[in-house]
């Protein structure tokens, strides 16, 4: 009965994490737009605004005109000279030049005027504002920086019939060959179509595609809906690539099986039976929350990997990762005191094959530092004094760190400096699977 109901609360509190997790993912999807909509308004905006300065510019001319008609006096010299200016060739040029300006002035009118007047066109951006005011107060700045919050030359569309995380990662891992995009981690216009399992949402998704000019990327698991989406690309001409079709047919052909067509959202909704692998993750999930930080070492025996590095350098995360995967994840953070780093005697009882040392630049670990002790609400007078996140704290801190690796030749070292999550992790099993750690202990 224990062991049940500690299933159902790991259950609970893993689904509540998700949870947390898509609708941060959702927030982000949704501030983008809603950034990429501002600025097409205020674009419209400028454009309305040119126009009525111009219109302005007119009324005035014209006021000016009929005062001057209004004068009185007009000596025959001036009106001589004035003649002498309407009759000359530059006077006659002002009538067709005079013409092409209207005639820009009206198309810039039209174009400026999206079917709505300019004082609507403020309001709905004034509104656009205001909702991304409201939205939850993100870390923008290590969420939306300069390097990673850019637009590519053209908008890509992702289409999935479950979360769209694979594909979104395949489309990602590609840009990073093109030079130009190589920092681009968080495109803003590269959106997301989750859940795509209707010919009727995929048809809106291509014509949305043909109105902005997207290209296609889609991993759809029912024959009907491929079918449905090669269809509604070739007529509105969209280029679209199926990075499922391929793949499936060629599987097909070497299993000699046939694939079931279901999408994967689908398929594990109408399984109800939980696996032992379920089962091992839920048990890797809790032992990873418990030994986060150094806690209970005695259980270190335990563990599959056990991570070591200083004070920010991505091991609660990179164990969370890594614990969701099966793997019991222990860390330790290296702080520290007196200029001397103080190791529990158990880091040396466990099997060493299994200890891997992180890493990071130093001037990196300072920005983050620093980053973090505002979010924390510490002014930046108190944390670029405080040792905390000081250059030369910082410094000291990742050479004890190297200093220890040193000194054991067995541990591995991984360098997390500008690394994602994903890729830390995958580095580090391929290190345990040619140690042949591979397999964690609940399996063995």
């Amino acid at each position: 009965m224990c062991s049940q109901k500690l299933a159902t609360e790991l259950r609970r509190d893993i689904a509540e994490l998700q949870g947390k997790s898509e609708a941060l993912k959702n927030l982000k999807f949704k501030r983008e737009r809603l950034q990429e909509q501002l600025a097409a308004e205020s674009a419209a905006n400028t454009a309305t605004a040119r126009a009525m300065k111009l219109r302005a510019e007119r009324a005035e001319k014209q006021r000016l005109m009929s005062i001057a008609s209004k004068t009185p006096s007009v000596s025959s010299e001036g009106a001589a000279a004035s003649l002498s200016t309407n009759s000359s060739p530059s006077g006659q040029n002002r009538r067709p030049r005079l013409k092409s300006m209207l005639r820009k002035r009206a198309l810039r009118r039209r174009a400026s005027i999206p079917g709505v007047t300019s004082k609507v066109a403020e309001t709905q951006a004034e509104r656009k504002a205001e909702e991304i005011d409201e939205l939850p107060n993100l870390d923008v700045a290590g969420v939306f920086d300069d390097d990673e919050a850019c637009t590519l030359p053209k908008p890509i569309f992702v289409v999935s019939d479950c979360t769209g995380e694979s594909a979104s990662n395949t489309v990602r891992a590609a840009l990073g060959q093109f030079e130009q995009c190589t920092n681009m981690s968080l495109p803003t216009n590269m959106s997301i179509h989750r859940f795509i399992d209707t010919e009727k949402q995929v048809h809106q998704v291509i014509y949305e595609a043909s109105q902005e000019n997207a290209l296609v990327v889609y991993t759809l698991a029912d024959p009907l809906t491929q079918h449905a989406m090669k269809s509604a690309a070739r007529f509105h001409q969209v280029q679209a690539v199926d990075l499922w079709g391929s793949l499936l047919v060629e599987m097909e052909s070497h299993l000699q099986m046939v694939r079931s067509g279901v999408p994967l959202a689908k398929r594990s909704s109408a399984n109800k039976t939980l696996s032992r692998d379920y089962f091992r993750m839920i048990e890797a999930v809790e032992y990873t929350r418990k030994q986060d930080d150094g806690a209970m070492p005695q259980h270190w025996g335990d563990a599959d990997i056990l991570l070591l590095g200083v004070s920010r350098t991505g091991k609660t995360p990179l164990s969370i990762y890594l614990g969701q995967r099966g793997f019991k994840v222990a860390n330790l953070p290296l702080v520290p005191i007196n200029d001397k780093l103080h190791i529990p005697k158990q880091l040396y009882e466990i099997d060493q094959m299994r200890i891997v040392g992180l890493l990071i630049d130093p001037d990196i670990l300072r920005a983050m530092r620093s980053t973090r002790m505002e979010a924390m609400g510490v002014g930046a007078e108190r944390s670029n004094t405080g040792a905390y996140s000081s250059r030369l704290q910082c410094r000291r801190e990742v050479q004890l760190a190297k200093d220890l690796y040193q000194t054991n030749a067995t541990w591995p070292v991984l360098d997390v400096t500008h690394r994602a999550v994903e890729e830390s992790a995958a580095r580090i099993l391929q290190i345990m699977a040619e140690r042949g750690r591979y397999i964690p202990t609940s399996m063995e």
